[in-house]
This record gives C-alpha cells, structure tokens and sequence, in this order.
C-alpha cells in the first residue's frame, strides 16, 4: 500500500533495531487503515448499487414514475440546503427520498397502472405502501433514520395524509 522511509543525513546509521520495528508497527496501522477506509467505500459504493436497482424494479413496475424518486431526492435536498440543514443529515434525507415509494413493489401491478380513478379501496391499498416500504428496509440497519421519512412521506399538516393522519 505505501512504503515509510526514515534518513538522517547528519548521522548516518543512527537508527537502532528498535526504531525499525517501530516503524514496522506504524507502517502496519497506516496500511490497515487505509486499506479499511478503501473497503467502507467499497461497502457504501455497493449499498448505493443496491438502492439503485430497488429504484429500477419500482420503476420497471411503475412507469408513470419514472424519474419521479431522482426528481424527489433533488428537490428534497436542495429545500433542505437553502433551509440549513446539516451536511450529515443530507445525506439521509437524500436516501429517504430516493426510497420513499419503495413500498409500491407491494402494492399490486393493476393498482399501480390503473388507467382510471382508484376505488375507495384500491386507494386504501395504496395507502400501505409506506409501512410496507418500511418493512422492505427494515433489516438494513444502515438505513434506520431514513425509516421515518419513508413511512410519513404522505402525511400533511392538515392532518389527511396518511399513515397516520397527523
């Protein structure tokens, strides 16, 4: 991964045994550092990955969205620069917007590409879509602070959004 070199040129051979092992030992934690920090890219690259192709399959299933969850996560997160929010929170909310229909997968074909009106029943159905995308991400702990944003993504101040109604 990288090589460490020592000189003195005012004392040559001053450096005893011990200096090397020490050097040794150093070299060895950088090394595993380094080589540790290239494999937690690797790991968030590949997560990414993932998301993206959750994204596709919701996308192959509803073509009327297509674009819809891009376009979501990039208005998202612009309001939420102009409003201030932390860099480290962004990122979050970034995912959260990009999975926020995730649970339409669920949710069956016929609904999601009616051509008309939903029924009273079929939009219950639609409904559940943010507790089942929450039950899709569940065991991905990574992504236990998006959990919220995906479940309460319809909910209104008014209180007629749903889950929940608040």
């Amino acid at each position: 991964i990288g090589a460490v070199y020592v000189e003195n040129r005012t004392r040559p051979g001053c450096f005893e045994e011990s200096d090397l092992e020490l050097l040794t030992v150093f070299g060895r934690q950088i090394a595993t550092a380094l080589e540790n920090a290239s494999l937690y890219e690797e790991l968030e690259r590949s997560f990414y990955e993932t998301v993206r192709s959750l994204l596709a399959a919701l996308e192959a299933k509803d073509e009327y969205t297509r674009g819809h969850s891009d376009r979501v996560a990039l208005y998202a997160v612009g309001i939420a620069e102009i409003l201030g929010l932390p860099k480290d929170r962004l990122g979050h909310l970034k995912t959260a917007a990009e999975l926020h229909d995730i649970g339409k997968i669920a949710i069956p074909e016929s609904i999601i590409n009616s051509p008309s009106r939903l029924s009273d029943e079929e939009f219950e159905c639609i409904k559940k879509h943010p507790d089942y995308g929450v039950r899709i991400l569940r065991p991905i702990r990574f992504l236990s602070d998006v959990l919220p944003i995906v479940r309460h993504h319809h909910e209104r101040y008014d209180g007629t959004g749903y889950p929940e109604g608040w």
